[in-house]
């Protein structure tokens, strides 16, 4: 028998992440999934690494042929809103930066977005990748099993 927990997830900055496609947003199971797994190890402290790689294969699970592999629990996203067109621009965040004393205006967000934009001439810096913008909401749906005992 499984236990059903929904989150409700909104997002408060944007999120610049894709499947196969890198230049289509794609928000997928196995994204959460691997970020459940970063901050599980970032929060443990366990010294004895082979134990901390059994835990975290039991909970997790691993490709590990001597294990059985499987997680022990499922994750499904549900009603993800469409994703905002490549050309849409983050609004102006500018500060002021002084190089080799000259000083100029720097869009704060395009700069932490540096992978993701391209210059093009007539029209500054365009969104060569998609991406869920701030405030789409969606729902994560984790499936765990009821233990008896």
């Amino acid at each position: 028998m499984l236990k059903k927990i929904t989150f409700k997830i909104e997002t408060i900055t944007p999120m610049f992440l894709s499947g196969a496609d890198q230049s289509k947003a794609e928000l997928r199971a196995a994204s959460i999934k691997g970020l459940l797994r970063f901050w599980w190890r970032a929060l443990q402290a366990e010294e004895d690494l082979e134990n901390l790689r059994n835990r975290e294969s039991q909970i997790f699970g691993s490709s590990d042929e001597k294990t059985d592999g499987g997680s022990s629990f499922a994750i499904r996203i549900a009603s993800v809103e469409d994703v905002k067109s490549v050309k849409d621009k983050f609004p102006k965040q500018n500060i002021t930066v002084t190089s080799k004393g000259k000083s100029f205006p720097v869009n704060v967000l395009e700069y932490l977005a540096y992978g993701t934009l391209e210059y093009k001439k007539g029209e500054g810096n365009v969104f060569i990748r998609e991406y869920y913008p701030e405030k789409i909401k969606f729902n994560i749906i984790l499936s765990l099993p009821i233990l008896h005992g």
